[in-house]
């Protein structure tokens, strides 16, 4: 890290360690009132391309770097940090969706940074998952791109409990959202006319 002013009068300027060419770093961060987490998908650890890691940061001592982290079987390719989420309570969620082996990670940091080795919990939700993530209250929502049974998924922060899914063959499927003209009809015997996009029953 480094506390050098900017010509643009930034508070600070923040760098991870080992950073690299092409690493994205701070492409994706969030921050509450004690860590600030940034992943990267990119970076290269121990020699696997895009293997990916976060940096974790102390928001009450100057944003000093506590750790640069990636799990032990992130290998080539494996993307780890693609997505970073903290929750008030010091919940860390961390998205890997490289390998065709989508998954997120969920760790608690209540206690510190030692609860990224000895209290991760992991979720595989296989190909293309990962891409999408976002907290609110208590629930986490993930998403995937590329597929046609992609889903979405809700879960309850405390347990991972699946609250919802949304797709096909889900609890709450989906349709395709657009846009139609449609003239006067009948519906169930109910008259349904349409004159500048009010309808009228």
């Amino acid at each position: 890290t480094s506390n050098k002013l900017d010509d643009r009068d930034a508070d600070f300027m923040i760098y991870g360690s080992t950073t690299q060419t092409n690493q994205y770093f701070g492409r994706t961060f969030d921050v509450n009132d004690n860590y600030l987490v940034v992943g990267s998908a990119w970076y290269d650890d121990g020699g696997n391309a895009s293997s990916g890691t976060i940096w974790v940061l102390d928001v009450n001592d100057s944003y000093n770097e506590l750790i640069r982290f990636t799990p032990s079987d992130a290998g080539q390719s494996s993307m780890y940090g693609y997505i970073t989420l903290l929750t008030d309570d010091d919940t860390l969620f961390v998205s890997q969706v490289g390998d065709n082996d989508g998954k997120f990670f969920k760790y608690d940091l209540s206690g510190g940074i030692s609860g990224l080795t000895n209290s991760a919990e992991t979720v595989e939700l296989g190909s293309n998952y990962g891409y999408y993530m976002s907290l609110v209250e208590n629930k986490l929502y993930v998403g995937a791109q590329g597929g046609a049974d992609d889903k979405l998924y809700v879960y309850d922060v405390s347990d991972l409990s699946i609250i919802h899914e949304f797709g096909p063959d889900s609890d709450v499927p989906y349709g395709t959202a657009g846009t139609e003209s449609i003239g006067p009809s009948s519906l169930n015997g109910v008259t349904v006319s349409q004159s500048d996009n009010v309808f009228t029953v």
